[in-house]
C-alpha cells in the first residue's frame, strides 16, 4: 500500500490533543504521521472527525444472528436459562452468526473485538474478515463445576492459547466463565497459565448481580436453585467465598478483564483500584436493560482504576455497536468530558486486550485502524464535548489502511 493522506474537519489521536484542519498520512496500513496542513496529494474527507478504530473489549459474537435481546431480563438466572436454550436450540449458527456481528461490527467503526467463545468454534468461523474485518481475541470461554469437568477444561485451556498473526484472530485467551460457572480449581490453572506471560489477557464475569455475592458468601438465593436445577449444583464450592478474594487472585495476572463488575462495592473498588492491570469492562446498555443499580465505572475511575467499554451481545443489547455504547453514555453522563469516553471505548479497550502498542490511538508506527464520524449535529462545536451528540454518525471504517466502509462513496 502506498503512500496515503487523509483531511478531516477534525483528528483525534486520543493520545494528544484535537487537530483542526488535521491530516493522517499512512504508509503500509501504519500511521506515518499525524499533523496540521495539507499536501498535494491528499484527500479531504470534509466535515468528519477521524478517531482511532472503536475497540469492543466484550461481546459474545455466537448470538449475533438474534433478532432482539433475550427476555425476561430479570430474575437474572431466568436469562441465563434463556440463553442456555438458545445455544441448545442453534447448535449449529455459530460460524453465521460470528460473521453476522462482525459485518455489523465494522459498519459501526470498530477495529478489534474481545469476543467470548465457546467450545465447538474453529478459526474458519472467523475467516472472510481477515483483511476488512475486524481483528478478534477470542477468549475460550471455561464451563464447568463438577469435579470431572477439571482435567477436561484445564487440558481445554492448555491446547487454546496462542497466536495466529497472519489471520483475523489477533490472539488467543482465557475465559473461566464465572464464580458460580468454573470450578475454583479451573480458574486457578487458567491464572497459572495466564500468569508468567505478559502478552496473555484472562476474562472472567464478576460480580454481575446482587445475587452472584449471595451464592459466593451464603450459598443461597436464586443462583443456588438455578444450579439446583441444571443439575450443577456442588455445595461445597460456595460459602464462605468473596470478591476480595477473587480479586486477589486475579491481581497476579499481566493483564485481566472484569466483564462487568456492576455489583462492585467501595472497599472491592479500592483494592481493584490497586491493580491498575485489572479492567473493568462496563457494557452500559445491557447494564441498563437488566435495570442493576447504577454503575460504579465512574468511583472507580476516580479511584485510579481501570475501566474500558464493552456492548455485550445481541441477547441483552439490541446491536453490537460501540458508537451508539458511547452516545448512551454521552447523553447519560452529560459532565463527562466526549474525549473521555472515546479513551475508554478505543485506548482503554486495546491496552485491556494487550495490543495498546499496535492500536487504540492515531499514533505514528500503529496500524491504520480508523472510524470516521460525520459531524453533522447543529450542536457540534468542540470534539472533547460534543463528539458524541445525537445527530452524528459513523460513516466509514479503515482497517490496516484499507477501506472496509469507504466514506467516499456515500
Amino acid at each position: 500500500m502506498g503512500l496515503q493522506t487523509l483531511r478531516a474537519k477534525w483528528i483525534i489521536p486520543v493520545d494528544g490533543r484535537p487537530i483542526e484542519g488535521g491530516s493522517v498520512s499512512l504508509q503500509g496500513g501504519r500511521i506515518l504521521a499525524i499533523g496540521e496542513g495539507v499536501r498535494a496529494d491528499t484527500v479531504d474527507l470534509g466535515e468528519v472527525a477521524i478517531v482511532p478504530g472503536f475497540v469492543n473489549a466484550h461481546t459474545h459474537l455466537e448470538f449475533s444472528a438474534l433478532p432482539a435481546p433475550l427476555s425476561p431480563g430479570l430474575p437474572f438466572t431466568g436469562w441465563l436459562r434463556r440463553v442456555i436454550q438458545y445455544r441448545r436450540e442453534h447448535p449449529t449458527v455459530v460460524r453465521e452468526a460470528i460473521q453476522t456481528g462482525l459485518k455489523e461490527s465494522v459498519a459501526g467503526g470498530t477495529t478489534l473485538i474481545g469476543d467470548i467463545a465457546t467450545s465447538g468454534w474453529t478459526p474458519q468461523d472467523y475467516e472472510g474478515a481477515a483483511s476488512k474485518g475486524p481483528r478478534v481475541v477470542v477468549f475460550q470461554e471455561l464451563l464447568g463445576l463438577s469435579p470431572e469437568r477439571i482435567e477436561p477444561l484445564c487440558a481445554l485451556a492448555e491446547t487454546h492459547l496462542g497466536d495466529d498473526p497472519a489471520g483475523p484472530i489477533a490472539r488467543r485467551m482465557l475465559s473461566p466463565h464465572a464464580p458460580y460457572s468454573v470450578h475454583p480449581q479451573v480458574l486457578d490453572h487458567t491464572i497459572s497459565l495466564t500468569a508468567p506471560h505478559r502478552g496473555r489477557t484472562l476474562a472472567m464475569h464478576l460480580a454481575e448481580t446482587a445475587s452472584e455475592r449471595e451464592l459466593l458468601e451464603t450459598g443461597s438465593g436464586e443462583f443456588r436453585d438455578f444450579l439446583q436445577d441444571m443439575g450443577v449444583w456442588q455445595p461445597d464450592l460456595f460459602g464462605g467465598r468473596s470478591y476480595g478474594d477473587i480479586l486477589e487472585s486475579l491481581g497476579d495476572l499481566p493483564r485481566g478483564l472484569i466483564v462487568h463488575g456492576n455489583d462492585l462495592r467501595d472497599k472491592e473498588l479500592m483494592r481493584l483500584a490497586q491493580f491498575p492491570h485489572l479492567t473493568t469492562v462496563y457494557c452500559p446498555r445491557t447494564h441498563a436493560a437488566f435495570g442493576h443499580p447504577p454503575h460504579p465505572w465512574l468511583t472507580l475511575l476516580s479511584l485510579g482504576g481501570t475501566v474500558a467499554i464493552g456492548t455485550d451481545s445481541r441477547a441483552s443489547n439490541p446491536d453490537l455497536s460501540m458508537w451508539n455504547e458511547l452516545q448512551f453514555l454521552a447523553e447519560r453522563f452529560p459532565d463527562v468530558p466526549h474525549h473521555t469516553l472515546l479513551k475508554l471505548g478505543t485506548w482503554a479497550g486495546a491496552t485491556a486486550l494487550g495490543l495498546r502498542s499496535d492500536c487504540g490511538s492515531l499514533t505514528p508506527g500503529k496500524r491504520a485502524d480508523f472510524a470516521i464520524i460525520e459531524l453533522r449535529d447543529p450542536a457540534f462545536r468542540d470534539p472533547n464535548f460534543d463528539l458524541f451528540a445525537p445527530g452524528n454518525r459513523v460513516i466509514g471504517t479503515m482497517i490496516g489502511g484499507e477501506w472496509a466502509v469507504d466514506p467516499t462513496t456515500r
